[in-house]
This record gives structure tokens, sequence and C-alpha cells, in this order.
């Protein structure tokens, strides 16, 4: 007697918490889903539907059980991409999945406010409330924009020319629409409802493909620059100035042969400070005569106890004209705030400590004015339409991903300097110690690029804004 009145309430609890698992489930294939969108995979097509598991799991939930499973889409996404954190520290990867998780959480949690119904008004509100929370995380200085979902899309040149409208953003907001318009289409509601959603989704989509289409193909014009990019692919354990020098010096004159206006070397190629090493500066100065060429190149300074992150222009005749200083350090390595929230990782910090310089230069040689970016900052969009807005007719990134020892870190931060490109309208060039080295042109498309962990040099002519 006792078991047959135990047994409906047992039935129900079980059934309770096989919908609960079923639902983790469904948050984690979301997460996997957009983890497999970008590099290395690049199946970017999977986001397209990505976000169905998680609209599913999350129906009728109350807000403690929305943010819980998008903050579990969120983790599962973020660790399997930025998992090579962990050569910082191993936790390093964990915190910063579980930090930028939050944010997925938090479109959860809205999304109960302002799901109707199966109604149609959900098109537009869910797509505006993922891109405004993307803002949010792109900002500050706990902004990191990484794995933002336009980003997904970079292969994807005539759906991502709308970037040069929207930036990133817009992108994201189409990628959330598909899977707004499939969700709903998925849902029992009336057949009128399901050819208006698939109608109206149908024509943005191919509005914007069309759009695509005619600009990639259009053709570019302006005055013509030459730049060569050299990729020493220098190891960081065995690192010996004298030996990075002589490696750039062979790299830099053979590309000197086709008469660049401009070599450029990667970041912090040469770490000692040219300020204090007179000797170091002279050797430095000596190549780029030889090359008869300006020379942008990437170094650590050292001004009134301020650690910077530099690029400087050097003139033919081995003259420096212009410096920049890093203006956004990377969270977790060079950003200072940590130190006081994570006071066990001051050591990891001090090692790659960088103070944010204050300003945004804009480089002039004879033919052309550019704007340098230094490895974390070509993730940001507002500081590239900077630069450009201020009078820079091409891009530049200088980095040094080798730090990383991983092939997806190195194509996951190269994949999203094709969107600065096409927001910009600009030429890109970005230059790595061990890679990505490549050119890009306004409309995203790869022009030329070196192997990743080989030395080697690229010349390419590029058209100025």
């Amino acid at each position: 007697m006792l078991i047959s009145q135990l047994m409906p309430h047992v039935s129900k609890r079980l059934r309770g918490e096989s919908r609960h698992g079923c639902e983790l489930l469904l948050a984690i294939i979301s997460g996997i889903l957009l983890a497999l969108s970008y590099p290395l995979f690049n199946l970017y097509f999977l986001a397209w539907v990505a976000l169905l598991p998680l609209l599913f799991a999350v129906e009728n939930k109350n807000i403690y059980h929305s943010f819980s499973l998008g903050w579990l889409t969120g983790f599962s996404m973020f660790i399997g991409q930025i998992w090579w954190f962990k050569v910082f520290h191993i936790i390093i990867p964990f915190i910063l999945s579980a930090y930028l998780a939050l944010y997925f959480g938090l479109f959860c949690l809205l999304y109960n406010f302002v799901k109707k119904k199966n109604n149609i008004s959900e098109l537009l509100i869910v797509p505006a409330l993922w891109i405004s929370i993307e803002y949010i995380r792109s900002i500050g200085i706990w902004g990191f924009p990484a794995g933002l979902l336009g980003y997904s899309q970079y292969l994807n040149l005539p759906m991502i020319q709308i970037a040069s409208l929207t930036s990133v953003f817009g992108v994201s907001f189409l990628v959330v629409l598909a899977n707004v318009a499939i969700y709903l289409l998925l849902k029992n509601i009336p057949m009128r409802r399901k050819i208006l959603i698939s109608s109206s989704v149908g024509m943005i989509l191919i509005a914007v493909l069309l759009f695509g289409l005619i600009t990639v193909n259009q053709q570019p014009s302006g005055q013509k620059l030459t730049v060569a990019a050299v990729q020493p692919n220098v190891k960081e354990k065995n690192y010996n100035v004298h030996k990075v020098l002589n490696d750039l010096e062979k790299l830099s004159l053979k590309a000197a042969q086709s008469k660049p206006d401009l070599i450029i070397w990667p970041e912090t190629i040469v770490r000692e400070n040219l300020r204090m090493s007179p000797e170091l500066a002279q050797r430095v100065y000596q190549i780029v005569k030889k090359t008869n060429a300006y020379l942008l190149l990437g170094n650590k300074d050292l001004v009134s106890g301020q650690h910077y992150n530099s690029a400087f222009l050097v003139s033919p005749q081995g003259q420096v004209i212009g410096q920049y200083n890093k203006v956004r350090p990377i969270i977790f390595w060079e950003n200072y705030p940590i130190r006081y929230i994570l006071p066990f990782l001051k050591n990891v910090e001090e090692k790659g400590r960088c103070d944010p310089g204050c300003d945004y230069t804009i480089f002039k040689i004879p033919k052309a004015k550019f704007a340098t970016l230094i490895c974390f900052e070509g993730i940001f969009p507002d500081l590239s339409r900077r630069f450009v807005n201020d009078g820079a007719q091409f891009l530049v990134n200088i980095a040094n991903d080798g730090w990383s020892g991983s092939k997806a870190e190195h194509y996951q931060h190269a994949s999203m300097d094709v969107f600065r490109a096409i927001e910009n309208r600009v030429y890109y060039v970005r230059v790595g110690n061990t890679g990505v080295t490549e050119v890009i042109s306004p409309v995203g498309r790869i022009v030329a690029e070196l192997p990743i962990y080989q030395s080697g040099y690229l010349v390419k002519e590029i058209l100025l804004k």
C-alpha cells in the first residue's frame, strides 16, 4: 500500500530529473556546436543552427534555470576555444571561460522577459538582445570581444560584407535571426505565421547575400604601396637577440630586393629596450639603412617606470620617426587590475606587464598614412575604426602568437582581423612572429599568406584608401 502511494511521486521526480538532464545536455550541445563553428574546425554553417538546442532547453524555465543553462552553453563554447590560455596558468582558461559565460547566462535570463508566446516579434527582439550583450562584452577595461558570433563567419565572405555598415555585430544579428526563425518554424504555430516568418527572414538573408556578392566582385582602386612582412619564426625558449637580428636582416634584405616602401617586423621581436641598448639600436638602424625602406618593428619600452608594448617606425636613414604604445592590454595577462582580484596570479601578470598607452598614433611615410594595432588590439572594432577615422589609409597588426603553442590560437586570432578590413574598407597587413602573416583586402579576402611556424617573408602591393 505504501509502495503504491510512493511510486507516482518517485516516477514524477525521475521524469523531472530526466528532463533536467536533457536540458543540460541540450545546453552543452549548443556550446559544442558553437565551438565547432570557429577555427580550427571552421564549420561556420553550424552557427546558423547552434542556438536551437539552447532555445528549446530554456523553454518555460524560471530565471535561475535559464541563466544556468545559458551559462553552461557559454562555458562549453569558450573552454573549447580558449583552452590554450593554460600557458599562462592552468586555471586561466576556466576563470576566463566562466567569466565570459556569464554573458550567455545574462542573455537567457533576459530572454525570459522579452520572449512572447511564439510571437513573430521575437525575430527582431531576440537578435537585438544578443548583439546588445555582445557589445557590452566588447567595451570597458574588462572588454573581451573574442568569440563574438559573427566571427564564426569569417570565411563566408558574401554574408559578412554587411559588416562594413554594421560591424561584426550585424553578422551576429543575422545568425541569431536565422536561429530564432528556425526555432519558431519548428513550433506548433499557425501556418500563416510560418509563411510570414520564412518569407521575411528569407528576404533579409537574400538581400544581404546579394549585397555581399556584388561587393566582393567590385574592383578596388587607389594609390599603390608595396609592403613587406617578415615572419622570423623565433622560438620562445631559444631567444637570442643577436641571432634574431641576423635572421631578420637576411629576410629583410631578401624582401628589399622587391623595393618595398615599408618593411614590417612582428610584435616585441626585439625584446631589449632600444633606448637602453645603444649598440643594439645601432645594429637595427644599420639593417634599415641597407634595406633603403621604412621599418616598423615591435619593441618593449620603459619610460618613467611605465612598461609599454610598442611599435617604432624607423626611416631609411636610421632615425626613429614615430612610436605607438599599445592602448589595450590583454585581460588576465597584461591587464593591471588582476593583481587586486587574483593575488596568486600577480607573478604571471608582472611577467607580461604592459601599461596602457595614451596616444592613438598615425604613422606617416611619404606615400601613405597608417596605424598599427598590436596583437590583441585587432579584436576591437572601435579601435580600428578610430584609427581610420583619424586618417589611416591602411592598417597593420603586429603580433607574436608563438607563446600559445597552439595552432588554434593563431587562426582564431587572425580570423577576427578579416572583419577589421571589411568594417573599414582598407587593406589590413598582419605580421606574426610564428604567423599568421597575411594581407587582407578591403572585402576580407586573404590575398597573400605565409604558412605558420615557418620563417619567411612576403611582399605585396596594396591599395590605399
